[in-house]
């Protein structure tokens, strides 16, 4: 051990010493450490020797330390206090580490582990000791947080707190200990993440970081490392997969990373620790395969990677660990079987496998001597180590109890009056077999085959299996369960619907993709027990596939057997139907103005808005007003759903906009109103005639249209100006008269309209005071004239009104006469 050794070099110096009168700043730091910690009480005052005594002097500085208990002095300075003895069992410090002890300046080694009493901080007045090489603090109680003044001490090799009390996070600047080759800090209550800056620490060969309360990932920068020998970081908090940067780490002897959160898997690169004696990892989150990269670290003694998730098999190449003393790999979920070349490992003394899917032959570890052999909660069976098992018994450590149960959980269906057999299959020479129905024994049952004949509804329930050996006497395998249920009425086929498959190349024949798990499913339905097979129409069985093509032309007839027994079954038949296929019309797509008239379609053929044969159908000779795809649906010729074509284009409706205006009446002009673009005004229809602008004024009555042309396709508008002067001269325009007197004088007589005969289809409407209508005059017709009589009597001599009204035009004036008598 280095403490040790520099123990017997520094103390060589201390017998050549003839006499060590020291500065009174060192002799006082040297009391003070003796008063604080129980100076008196130290192993080495009370024993029998009093010659290595502390003893101080009055006045102090006349104290000789020559021969004092742990100190060596060279040139009457103090370069090295050890107190702790060659057991490392202390020297029953009890008490505190004084501040003054940052006075010895010259002390090379300070060695003050292993007082179980030694409680407090560490002092800060430590990073003042700048020739320090060795500092032992280990295996006490001290508290508090570590100082970061430590990292002043450059010339530190050895570094040790550990097995203390000692809280909060490891201090960065330890980093700048670029001298150091030994940091324990192992088995305390250290807290936060690992400072990447140990990773500056190139001289570094033991990092112990074990037992603290550290979390996060695992710095990276220890990959660089390099003289790195012993790397534990063994339980705290670690989380995140193991840097790859760690498997360059070749002079690594020792990596335990175990009781921590790691995951992720092992890289192929652990490979390079070819001087790797020591791998734990177990009690992380590991998974993946075992690499079988680790079978090439032949210098590995130990290897611990139980409860992880670990995944697969143990790797043939682990056959090359011939030196591995110690193999554990339990609590995963390993499978298959073992390799046989770990008979090689003869220098082996412990191998846990247990709790894992292991199976197959144990290979014969008859070399092991009263070591740790545990196989139990796998999938062996007697005839797996049955021949070694006596001596394996022999060891304290041996346990191969219990094993997974054994064979596949089985449902089975029986019918009345039909028979089964229920089987076991398990290894071994001297096997013994009970069976039990539902928990009883069933009597002369020591068959691994239960034969059950005239089946009855009673015989039903949960049968198992106990298999004991006599050779293997300390195991008993169990069977998984039977459930057997016998039924009256049998097994029932369920209905299986018929596949039908579209004939695209007219033979009859097609190629079925089938799901074979759905159909199976389909037929037991929630029976249990059952098996299913297949037959063709003359009852030949079929090997039918999930990738199948009929033999049979259009339809071939499958028969469903649901089988509880060789005589308890039912049956059921689909069929595999291979449909003429009817062809969809095929258009090309198109370009229309305005509208495009659906064409006739061929039969079978529909038109619909949507695929599938889904949406709004549509009729042959229907009308399309809007730019859309058009889908022709043909379907079976036998109306089968399955079978159809279908074929689709596009309709694209070019539409082409005009302005509509109403008809108009002007007294003089009209205005043509402005048009949007691409439209103009036209004397005559389809864009003949006078072309006329916005803004011109029309002053005789004529029909206008409106003319717009797009891609080929045009529309058009039309309405009529009439110029009317009547529109705006007023009711005087009419010259109608202003009175009559019908006295039959041959006088005005009459109040006469006809002189408006030939103007247009006008109505007149006369009216008294009160607005009650007396009289209606055409103008253009016999009753052109007002007598002054109204239902054969005579109107007084007053005003009356009369209403004008032009049907052609529109125009409405009002006006009034007088009756004179």
């Amino acid at each position: 051990m280095i403490k040790k050794l520099s123990c017997l070099v520094l103390l060589m110096f201390s017998v050549i010493t003839a006499s060590a009168q020291l500065p009174l700043v060192e002799l006082e730091a040297l009391q003070a450490l003796y008063n604080e910690t129980g100076g008196p009480n130290w192993v080495s005052e009370t024993d029998a020797d009093i010659t290595d005594d502390w003893v101080f002097a009055t006045p102090l500085i006349d104290t000789d330390v020559t021969n004092w208990h742990g100190v060596t002095v060279i040139g009457n300075r103090v370069t090295q206090l050890i107190l702790d003895n060659a057991g490392n069992t202390g020297n029953n410090l009890i008490g505190t580490i004084p501040t003054e002890i940052g006075n010895l300046q010259n002390l090379v080694d300070l060695d003050l582990s292993d007082q179980t009493n030694l409680t407090g901080p560490v002092p800060d007045s430590m990073g003042n000791l700048l020739n320090l090489e060795i500092l032992l603090l280990n295996g006490n109680e001290l508290s508090g947080v570590i100082p970061p003044a430590l990292g002043n001490l450059s010339n530190l090799l050895t570094l040790w707190l550990n097995s203390n009390n000692l809280v909060g996070t490891i201090p960065p600047e330890l980093g700048n200990l670029s001298n150091l080759e030994s940091l324990l800090l192992s088995g305390n209550q250290l807290t936060g993440t690992i400072p990447t800056e140990l990773g500056s620490l190139n001289s570094l060969v033991s990092l112990w970081l074990s037992s603290n309360e550290l979390i996060g990932e695992i710095p990276a920068e220890l990959g660089l490392l390099s003289n790195l020998r012993q790397l534990l970081l063994g339980g705290n908090n670690l989380t995140g997969e193991i840097p790859e940067t760690i498997y360059d780490l070749m002079n690594l002897v020792m990596l335990q990373l175990e009781f921590n959160q790691l995951e992720g898997a092992i890289s192929p690169l652990v490979e390079n620790l070819l001087s790797l004696e020591t791998l734990i990892l177990r009690n992380n989150q590991l998974e993946g395969d075992l690499p079988e990269e680790i079978g090439n670290i032949t210098t590995l003694l130990t290897l611990w990677l139980g409860q992880n998730n670990f995944t697969g098999t143990i790797p043939d190449s682990f056959s090359g660990l011939i030196n591995l003393g110690s193999f554990e790999i339990n609590d995963n979920n390993i499978e298959g079987v073992l390799p046989a070349g770990l008979v090689n490992w003869t220098n082996l003394s412990g191998f846990d496998i247990y709790n894992n899917k292991i199976e197959g032959d144990v290979p014969s570890f008859v070399f092991l001597n009263e070591g740790t052999f545990r196989i139990y909660g796998n999938r062996f069976q007697f005839g797996d180590f049955e021949d070694e098992f006596n001596y394996y018994n022999g060891f304290n450590n041996f346990v191969d109890t219990p094993q997974a149960l054994v064979n596949d959980i089985d449902d089975i269906t029986g019918c009345v009056g039909g028979s089964l057999t229920l089987t076991t299959a398990v290894s071994g020479s001297a096997n013994v077999y009970e069976w039990f129905k539902d928990g009883v024994a069933i009597p002369n049952s020591n068959t691994p085959d239960l034969v059950l004949t005239n089946l009855q509804v009673i015989d039903s329930g949960v049968y198992t299996c106990e298999i004991s050996s006599t050779i293997v006497t300390d195991l008993v395998l169990e069977r998984n369960p039977i459930t057997l249920t016998v039924n009256n009425d049998g097994p029932t086929a369920n209905d299986i619907d018929d596949i039908v498959l579209c004939d695209t190349d007219i033979d009859g024949f097609a190629t079925f993709n089938l799901d074979l798990t759905a159909i199976e499913s389909q037929v037991v339905g929630s029976q249990t027990g059952l098996t299913v097979a297949y037959f063709d129409a003359t009852g030949n069985p079929i090997a039918l596939t999930n990738s199948f093509d009929n033999t049979t032309a259009n339809q071939q007839d499958i028969t469903v057997r649901v089988e509880a027994s060789a005589t308890c079954f039912d049956e059921t038949v689909f069929s595999l139907i291979v449909n003429p296929l009817t062809v969809a019309d095929v258009f090309s797509d198109v370009e229309v103005c305005n509208a495009y008239i659906l064409p006739v379609l061929s039969a079978g053929n529909n038109y619909y808005t949507a695929t599938g044969g889904t949406g709004t159908i549509l009729n042959a000779g229907e009308e399309i007003t809007e730019s859309q795809t058009i889908y022709v649906y043909a379907g079976s010729a036998t109306g089968v759903e399955d079978c159809f074509d279908e074929s689709s284009f596009f309709v694209d409706i070019t539409e082409v906009s005009v302005a509509e205006f109403d008809d108009v009446t002007a007294c003089l002009t009209y205005t043509l109103p402005t048009l949007s673009d691409g439209q103009d005004y036209y004397s005559e229809a389809d864009g003949d005639g006078v072309i006329l602008l916005a803004g011109d004024e029309i002053s005789a009555s004529m029909i206008i249209y409106v003319f717009a042309e797009e891609n080929g396709c045009y529309s058009q508008s039309r309405f009529t100006i009439n110029i009317d002067a009547v529109a705006c001269q007023g009711v005087e325009s009419l010259a109608l008269p202003k009175f009559f007197t019908p006295n039959n004088d041959s006088y005005h007589d009459v109040w006469d309209t006809s002189k408006l005969s030939g103007t247009g289809d006008i109505g007149i409407f006369i009216y008294d005071r009160y607005g009650k209508l007396l009289k209606q005059l055409n103008p253009n017709a016999s009753n052109s004239a007002w007598d002054g009589m109204y239902n054969g009597k005579q109107m007084p001599s007053t005003d009356y009104w009369f209403k004008y009204l032009n049907y052609d035009t529109g125009i409405d004036l009002s006006g009034h006469f007088s009756l004179k008598r």
